[in-house]
C-alpha cells in the first residue's frame, strides 16, 4: 500500500491522510520543529508521533534525559489528502492477516510488588498522590502493521485508535482516551482514570458500571488527575475559561469500562508547541504531581517507554486532536513491543492492580 496514516476522532469516524509529501524525524529542538509543524498544518494536514520520553526529558533535566536508541522525539507526516471515513470505510481499506498474535510480559508479579512497595513508600512520605507504574510487553505477528491495526479494531474498536508511522515501523494505536481536542480557540482534554471488565450479559455490565462510578477510590483518583489536568490547560488558557462540564463518565469498549471527566477551556495561546509542554506528557498516565511521578516512574521502570504514553495526532487549519498512546505498540518487522500499566494510590492494593494490568492486556486477544 501506498504510504498513508490512520487517526479516530471519536465514535466511529476517522480521518485517513494520504499522498506523503514529506516526513520530518527529529530527536532535538522540538519546539522548533512544532512550529514548522504548525505552519505547514494551514495548508496541508500533518500528523504526528510523540514519545513519552521527549516531553517527559524536561522534568528530568533536558536533552542529556532522553535515552539513546533508534526512537525519534517526534516522527510526523505532512500529507496532500485527508479523507473522512466511517467505521466500515476504515476496515474495508485496510488489509486481512489471520496470522496469529503471540506476547508476553517481560515482568512478572514479583518485579510488579516490588516496584509497588516503592511506589507506596514515596507516596506516604508525601512525595506523590499518585504515579501510574507500567510494565512492558513483547509479541509477534508476521503480518503487516496494517492488517495488525484492523485485527485489532475489528476485536474491539475505540474512538481515538492511530495507525501512524513511527521510527523504522509503525505505531499500532488502540488508544480510548484523548489528551486535546481543538477546534480554532477551545480545547477540550478527557483523562480517563478508573478501570474495571465488561462483560456480555448486561445485568452485570451494568452493575459493574454502577459500582465504579461510585467507587471512593476510582473517583478520588480521577479527581487527582482532573485537578493535574485544570492547573496544566490553565497555563495555555484564558484566565477563568477553564471548566469541568463532563465528570466520573463511565464508558464502555469490548473489554473494559472506564471512567472518564471532561476537561475544558478556551486558548489563550495558541501555538502547538505551547500545548505539548503544557500537557503532554499526559498527567493520567504519569501520576500527581506530575514533576515528582516522573522522577519516581524513571527510577523504578526498567526502561525507556517509547511511543507508548506518548500521543498520536494531527493538525490542519486550526484544528487538532490528539490521543494518549496507551494500548498502542510499536511495531516492527513481524514483532511488538506495548506496555501497560495503572494509577497507584495509598489505598491501591497490589494484587488488585495487578489483576488491572492482566484486564488491560485483554485488548491484544484479538
Amino acid at each position: 500500500m501506498a504510504p498513508f496514516a490512520i487517526l479516530g476522532i471519536g465514535s466511529d469516524t476517522s480521518l485517513w491522510f494520504s499522498d506523503l509529501r514529506s516526513r520530518h524525524r527529529v530527536s532535538d529542538d522540538l519546539t522548533a520543529a512544532l512550529d514548522q509543524l504548525q505552519s505547514e498544518s494551514a495548508h496541508y494536514p500533518v500528523t504526528f508521533a510523540l514519545s513519552y520520553d521527549a516531553t517527559a526529558a524536561r522534568f528530568l533535566g533536558g536533552a542529556e534525559a532522553l535515552p539513546s536508541g533508534r526512537a525519534s522525539a517526534l516522527d510526523a507526516c505532512v500529507w496532500g489528502r485527508v479523507e473522512t471515513l466511517s467505521k466500515a470505510d476504515v476496515l474495508a481499506r485496510l488489509p486481512q492477516d489471520d496470522a496469529p498474535i503471540d506476547w508476553s510480559l517481560d515482568q512478572d508479579y514479583d518485579y510488579w510488588q516490588a516496584a509497588f512497595d516503592r511506589v507506596q513508600a514515596y507516596l506516604r512520605a508525601g512525595d506523590c498522590y499518585q504515579v501510574n507504574l507500567t510494565v512492558r510487553g513483547q509479541g509477534g505477528f508476521s503480518g503487516t502493521s496494517a492488517a495488525l491495526h484492523r485485527r485489532l479494531l475489528s476485536h474491539q474498536w475505540v474512538p481515538f485508535h492511530a495507525l501512524m508511522p513511527w521510527g523504522e515501523g509503525w505505531a499500532v494505536s488502540q488508544s480510548p482516551e484523548l489528551l486535546w481536542s481543538v477546534e480554532h480557540d477551545r480545547i477540550a482534554c478527557e483523562p480517563m482514570k478508573g478501570t474495571v471488565a465488561n462483560d456480555r450479559l448486561a445485568d452485570k455490565a451494568d452493575a459493574l458500571a454502577a459500582w465504579l462510578a461510585k467507587d471512593p477510590k476510582n473517583r478520588a483518583e480521577n479527581v487527582m488527575i482532573v485537578d493535574l489536568i485544570r492547573n496544566d490547560l490553565g497555563r495555555i488558557a484564558v484566565t477563568g475559561s477553564v471548566e469541568v462540564p463532563v465528570a466520573f463518565e463511565v464508558r464502555r469498549y469490548q473489554t473494559v469500562q472506564q471512567m472518564v471527566s471532561r476537561v475544558a477551556a478556551t486558548l489563550d495561546d495558541p501555538a502547538l508547541a505551547s500545548w505539548v509542554n503544557a500537557l503532554v506528557p499526559f498527567g493520567s498516565i504519569t501520576g500527581a504531581p506530575k514533576k515528582r511521578a516522573i522522577e519516581v516512574i524513571q527510577e523504578l521502570e526498567p526502561g525507556p517507554r517509547g511511543v507508548y504514553t506518548g500521543s498520536l495526532g494531527y493538525l490542519y487549519k486550526g484544528k487538532s486532536l490528539a490521543n494518549v498512546a496507551i494500548r498502542t505498540l510499536d511495531h516492527e518487522q513481524g514483532r511488538f513491543t506495548f506496555g501497560v500499566g495503572g494509577g497507584i494510590t495509598v489505598g491501591s492494593d497490589v494484587a488488585e492492580e495487578w489483576d488491572e494490568v492482566q484486564l488491560k492486556t485483554r485488548f491484544l486477544n484479538a
